[in-house]
């Protein structure tokens, strides 16, 4: 599967600005990715990206639990050394709103550049529109 996953991750575009974004945020914050995909799919997309050494922890598919349970963000947590009280969700799915919402994060941002809309990300404190607007979002903070 990883084999044939590894064919197709070349075709995986990331959306348009999210790049520089990332660059921008991993400057003032530590980045960890929690993925129902597999690491070294993630890992392919981010090098060809050039923004793995932005990504300071990858929590992938293969954890016992998976989202929306709170483990694999908490797991990520653990990794970057960084509280829940002390962080942030950017998601796209209803999942990652609940896995943060469980793990006590304090922020959980709802990327609506997707395919996902408000009534998918009930429960999310704040909606973006752009990946800019993650920025504007994380400014003071």
């Amino acid at each position: 599967f990883l084999k044939e996953l590894k064919k197709t991750g070349s075709k995986v575009k990331i959306y348009p600005g999210i790049d520089d974004v990332i660059i921008k945020l991993s400057k003032k914050f530590k980045i960890g990715i929690v993925s129902h995909n597999f690491r070294e799919s993630i890992q392919e997309i981010l090098r060809r990206e050039r923004i793995l050494e932005c990504v300071a922890s990858i929590v992938d598919i293969r954890e016992e639990h998976i989202k929306p349970h709170p483990r694999p963000v908490l797991k990520c947590l653990e990794e970057l050394g960084v509280k829940p009280s002390e962080a942030c969700m950017i998601g796209d799915r209803d999942d990652d709103v609940k896995a943060a919402k469980s793990a006590g994060l304090a922020l959980t941002i709802g990327v609506l550049y997707s395919y996902s809309t408000k009534k998918n990300l009930n429960g999310a404190d704040v909606f973006v529109k752009t990946p800019r607007e993650i920025l504007k979002v994380l400014d003071g903070a």
